[in-house]
């Protein structure tokens, strides 16, 4: 089996190859660190929204990209130039980018999820083992690198960061259609 670096790296490279909009941030990151502003054009407007007897103000903003200024950049990624239309809404991009992020993160979670839950398991099973041996409470474990009776290198073992992981992956399912879905505080 291909070591998972590789892997995920083709995780990256299915994203890139599948969606423009992925290909564009990419691009636009590399812009945005090393040559300028990638927000070229900002609108705000405001619009009266009648609700009856009373009224209320609606106001939006609009962020873009506009591709004649991205092409006076020599660096900027020529085949992403002829993809994308003279002007390239960010908060879309944006939206579609991060779905492709999801994307990886949930293929890579599903990469390694049998050896995150046999590396639990047998975490679990050493703390167990622990306290079948000793009455007392399990305060920490330890990995040590030995030579003899000698401790040379010794690092803390907890399951402490794995909890962790398991709530972030709870809280952070994979985004599904984020392309399609946007935030309003319409009343």
């Amino acid at each position: 089996m291909e070591d998972a670096k590789s892997i995920i790296k083709s995780y990256f490279s299915k994203e890139f190859d599948n969606h423009l909009e992925y290909r564009f941030m990419y691009a636009l990151r590399n812009y945005a660190q090393h040559h300028s502003i990638p927000v070229h054009r900002f609108s705000s407007s405001g619009r009266r929204i009648d609700m009856g007897a009373d009224s209320l103000l609606e106001f939006s903003m609009e962020y873009a990209a506009q591709k004649d200024l991205l092409e006076e950049d020599k660096e900027f990624n020529k085949k992403v130039l002829s993809e994308i239309q003279d002007r390239v809404d960010l908060k879309a991009a944006t939206r579609c980018y991060i779905e492709s992020i999801s994307n990886v993160h949930e293929s890579a979670r599903s990469l390694i999820i049998n050896n995150v839950q046999k590396s639990r398991f047998l975490f679990e099973e050493a703390e167990d083992e622990y306290r079948q041996v000793y009455s007392e409470s399990l305060v920490d474990l330890c990995a040590c690198k030995m030579d003899g009776a000698r401790v040379i290198e010794s690092v803390s073992l907890s399951l402490d960061w794995d909890d962790v992981r398991i709530k972030l992956q709870k809280r952070n399912p994979k985004l599904v259609n984020l392309r399609k879905r946007y935030v309003t505080g319409k009343v």
